[in-house]
């Protein structure tokens, strides 16, 4: 299965900004994301459509189904999942991470 292609990046701007700032996360490449050296972000294109394949603590998750472009209210819901996962993963993972790192306004609301 193919990574997504940058431009069905594009409606996710602000989320991967987002995803960018918090503790020990790193791009590898444009929506290829480690927490320290641990995989924890990616997506993939599908005929009908993307998923996002994200850790959920040790393991990874569910894959998360994401219509192209997404609405506003499904992207809030998106990084709001993705939040979650994100200190799953890290605690998993021995990091202390302060929930203010992870408070971002969606601006796109």
């Amino acid at each position: 299965m193919a990574h997504c292609p940058p431009e069905m990046l594009d409606d996710l701007t602000e989320v991967l900004a987002a995803v960018r700032r918090w503790p020990s996360i790193h791009e590898q490449k444009l929506g290829v994301y480690y927490i320290a050296r641990t995989p924890f972000l990616h997506f993939h294109a599908l005929r009908l459509g993307r998923v996002a394949d994200s850790r959920d603590g040790r393991d990874w998750g569910e894959r998360i189904p994401l219509a192209y472009p997404i609405g506003p209210t499904r992207r809030r819901v998106f990084l709001r999942e993705l939040r979650r996962r994100y200190r799953r993963t890290a605690a998993a993972l021995g990091l202390a991470i302060e929930d203010e790192a992870l408070t971002v306004r969606d601006r796109s609301a």
